[in-house]
C-alpha cells in the first residue's frame, strides 16, 4: 500500500483539540450541520472523520473567509 493510499481518521477530541474547543461542540456542530459527520465504527459508539475529510473542510473555511463570506467555524 502507497504512502497516497493510506487514510488516517481522527478522533473528536483531537478534532477539537485542532480548533480549540470542548469535544461536545464537535457535536453540537455536526448535528447543525456546519461540520462533516463522522464515520461510525462500532456499534457502541467509536465514531472517527478520514483525516483527509477535517483537511478539506478546514480549506473550504479559509476560502470563505478568505473571500470575506461568513464561515461555519468551529465555534462555541
Amino acid at each position: 500500500m502507497s504512502a497516497e493510499t493510506v487514510r488516517r481518521f481522527v478522533s473528536r477530541k483531537t478534532v477539537a483539540s485542532r480548533h480549540g474547543v470542548h469535544p461536545e461542540t464537535v457535536y453540537r456542530l455536526v448535528r447543525d450541520g456546519k461540520f462533516p459527520k463522522p464515520i461510525k465504527f462500532s456499534p457502541r459508539g467509536a465514531c472517527r472523520w478520514p483525516e483527509h475529510v477535517v483537511d478539506a473542510w478546514e480549506a473550504e473555511q479559509l476560502v470563505r473567509a478568505q473571500q470575506g463570506g461568513a464561515t461555519a467555524g468551529l465555534t462555541p
